[in-house]
């Protein structure tokens, strides 16, 4: 005979599909989005960073307008860069990890869950085994609860600096804006300089996907940017973070010295020579707050990954939830025919969290590294090979804490 209609089973993992709909641009079934999203992301706050712990108070020419405010704001930025480097760069780097650690716990709990509902199909009637697939359940549920917790650490840091970096980055930037307006200032040039400087940035940024020898995956885990450096003197140090499996193939691929870079090289020192000091100085000024408005939106950017991470293990709950309590309300009403629906949402669970896992490990951080050396704007690949080879290959937390 026919039991009583579970309600939720018709729409099995309907909220973990939900999630995945309205956030299409990292769902978890095609995967590489959603591991270029966190892997270089990540990669990209941490040469922010690395930008950041290079930037030192310039050595001005000429004392500038609100000086001392700009200095006390800079030192306060960079104190907030060093935290989030100690308190959150390493959380990011464990989190793949502690993710597959719960894996044979979850399956071996979705597992028990299948083999109950075997048992439970072949005699419906028989309630002890009900009740053990409800403390399966809930052994499941704890479990996503306990990684819930460990997300919601790292999330909430994240929050903590969703409003600190991008307040100290417009501290800099208004305090920067008023020397700007002092008469003095020869805005044009500046204006000029900023923007040969995000074009410089950009032609640096595309050299990754142009790298010789390397497949498109291997080639986007290489962060290459231009430092603007924050003193009167010549922009263009370049730091280089990688995936340790890169260094081996690609130093003789990397050149910084096409058309383009030499040409632009030659804009930026031509323009900086024609500025006067104390315009040169209002520019490092307006670079250096620059580099922390670019770090203080690209934390930004890791934050929403790891919404998304804690958005999937809390989707899976509910409807882990919403099983359970169409268990308890069908009581004894329940055939062979809803019990096979129950096995099959399990299931469909366990195909996903398989999935899950599967992309989860694509996000180890593990290779994540850097290297010393510093590179310059017009290197060629001989050049850089070299510096390369001087320059020591560190752990990315190493590196930045260093």
């Amino acid at each position: 005979m026919e039991g009583t209609k579970f309600n939720s089973l018709k729409r099995v993992l309907n909220s973990v599909n939900a999630v995945q709909m309205t956030r299409s641009n990292t769902a978890i079934p095609g995967g590489e989005v959603f591991r270029e999203n966190y892997v270089n992301n990540f990669i990209a706050v941490c040469n922010y960073i690395a930008a950041v712990n290079s930037t030192d108070l310039p050595a001005l020419r000429k004392p500038v307008a609100h000086w001392n405010e700009y200095s006390t704001a800079l030192i306060n930025a960079k104190q907030a860069a060093i935290e989030w480097t100690n308190q959150i760069a390493a959380n990011l780097k464990a989190l793949p990890h502690d993710l597959i650690e719960k894996n044979e716990g979850m399956l071996s709990v979705f597992n028990e869950a299948v083999e109950l509902c075997d048992q439970i199909i072949e005699d419906p009637t028989r309630k002890r085994l009900v009740t053990n697939l409800e403390d399966c359940i809930d052994d499941a549920t704890r479990n996503i609860n306990k990684m819930l917790k460990e997300l919601s650490h790292v999330l909430e840091l994240l929050k903590k600096y969703h409003d600190s970096l991008p307040n100290q980055a417009a501290e800099l930037t208004k305090i920067a804006n008023l020397a700007m307006a002092d008469k003095q200032v020869d805005q044009n040039k500046i204006a000029e300089l900023k923007q040969l400087i995000k074009n410089a940035n950009s032609e640096i940024n595309s050299l990754a996907a142009a790298i010789g020898g390397l497949s498109v995956a291997l080639a986007a885990s290489i962060a290459i940017s231009v430092i603007a450096v924050a003193a009167a003197g010549p922009f263009g140090m370049v730091t280089w973070i990688f995936t340790g499996a890169i260094i081996a193939t690609s130093i003789a691929f990397i050149a910084i010295d096409s058309q383009k870079i030499v040409t632009l090289k030659a804009k930026i020192k031509a323009n900086q020579e024609s500025m006067d000091d104390y315009t040169a100085d209002v520019a490092a000024l307006q670079n250096t707050a620059d580099i922390f408005d670019a770090l203080a939106k690209q934390a930004i950017q890791m934050e929403e990954c790891v919404q998304f991470i804690v958005d999937i293990w809390e989707a899976l709950g509910n409807d882990l939830n919403n099983i359970k309590q169409d268990i308890a309300k069908a009581g004894d009403n329940v055939g062979k025919k809803e019990w096979l629906e129950v096995k099959n949402s399990f299931i469909e669970a366990t195909a996903l969290w398989n999935t899950f896992i599967e992309k989860v490990a694509l996000l180890d951080l593990d290779n994540v590294q850097a290297n010393t050396s510093k590179l310059e704007l017009g290197m060629t690949e001989e050049q850089v090979k070299a510096a390369c080879e001087r320059g020591e290959t560190k752990d990315i937390i190493e590196y930045l804490t260093a």
